[in-house]
């Protein structure tokens, strides 16, 4: 399960849980990490 978190300073961060062992995890931080990062600078070259 993932889940898409924003704190009170407005940061946002994901959280993913895993109820049992599954491959592919780290590819999945990367992914998430990129789509992140890609939003980031969609929003600072607006």
């Amino acid at each position: 399960m993932d889940i898409d978190c924003t704190d009170r300073n407005g940061c946002r961060f994901i959280v993913e849980m895993q109820l049992a062992r599954q491959g592919g995890f780290y590819e999945r931080v990367v992914f998430y990490s990129a789509l992140s990062a890609a939003a980031r600078m969609l929003i600072a070259s607006s």
